[in-house]
């Protein structure tokens, strides 16, 4: 944020009572993040972490797409 021209006390004031004014936003922001970042460890415990949740579900996709894929090439055999 710039520092206004027609402000008569020195730069490093203004920025000071700036930050102290919005004191309250960014203990706000941090508490917020903080709370998300719990909820999302608590969600993913039971699976090892976030990263394992996700690799885990890939995998498990891919396996699936793979034994489809094997039973409709099964499917198309025709033994007449």
């Amino acid at each position: 944020m710039p520092h206004p021209s027609n402000i008569s006390y020195p730069r490093s004031e203004y920025y000071r009572r700036y930050y102290w004014d919005n004191k309250h936003r960014y203990i706000l922001n941090y508490q917020e993040k903080k709370y998300r970042r719990e909820c999302f460890e608590e969600i993913y415990k039971p699976y090892g972490g976030e990263k394992a949740y996700h690799y885990n579900s890939l995998m498990k996709w891919i396996k699936e797409t793979k034994e489809e894929q094997k039973m409709r090439d099964l499917s198309n055999i025709n033994l007449n």
